[in-house]
């Protein structure tokens, strides 16, 4: 298998390799992903996840009635493990802030961010842990690529036309002679936020969620 470390690691594949690395060989899990053991390996140490022996029953019992009251730094220093990896096994052991149910303003941030920003940075701004914020956004079905704002996107239309867009909506409205006409009607979604079959499909092969729409492609 190819090593491909430019592939992008979905909220899903994250989840489970949380779950999984510590108690499954390195082959199995990468041949259950699809991915190289190097890149499995590359990963959880992104993660804060590492192959070590086995948690003793004091540790987790020490973990279990301590996480809700003692930061994860303070415990990192009594047990000797790293904080990325507290949090990890107080997760597999459920003894997790995230016992704390997601207020909507918290869902309602998840949905607005996801995508754009890192899933670090959300569980940053949020106080809760990478493996939390990764395990909702895949209940959430955050799984699609979204287009990066303020990246320029180089679009080619027909093959002998290229165009330079920042903004998707500016640019669908100020070249409209562009597209049909049924494709730049706009209507309002339920979130409030307006589309168009053309903000639809451009958004597609923005993203890279789709190669080509109407004639449109990436440069």
């Amino acid at each position: 298998m190819l090593e491909n470390f430019k592939k992008p690691w979905s909220a899903e594949e994250d989840v489970l390799l949380i779950n999984e690395y510590q108690n499954t060989s390195v082959p199995v899990l990468a041949r259950k992903m699809g991915r190289t053991e190097r890149s499995l390996r590359k990963r959880a140490s992104i993660l804060g996840i590492r192959k070590l022996t086995s948690w003793t029953e004091q540790e987790d019992d020490f973990i279990r009635e301590n996480y809700l009251n003692r930061s994860p730094k303070e415990l990192s220093k009594i047990l000797g493990r790293t904080v990325k990896i507290i949090r990890n096994r107080a997760y597999c052991l459920g003894a997790t802030y995230e016992t704390k149910r997601f207020s909507d303003n918290e869902i309602n941030y998840i949905i607005r961010t996801y995508g754009y920003a890192s899933i670090e940075n959300i569980a940053l701004a949020l106080d809760r842990s990478y493996s939390s914020i990764a395990n909702k956004a895949v209940m959430l079905g955050l799984t699609k690529k979204r287009i990066v704002p303020g990246k320029i996107y180089r679009l080619i239309l027909n093959e002998n036309q290229l165009f330079e867009v920042v903004n998707l909506h500016e640019f669908i409205r100020s070249h409209s002679c562009l597209f049909d006409s049924k494709d730049v009607v706009w209507k309002p979604r339920n979130n409030g936020l307006p589309w168009c079959h053309a903000s639809r499909g451009l958004g597609g092969v923005m993203s890279g969620r789709s190669s080509a729409w109407k004639g449109w492609k990436q440069a």
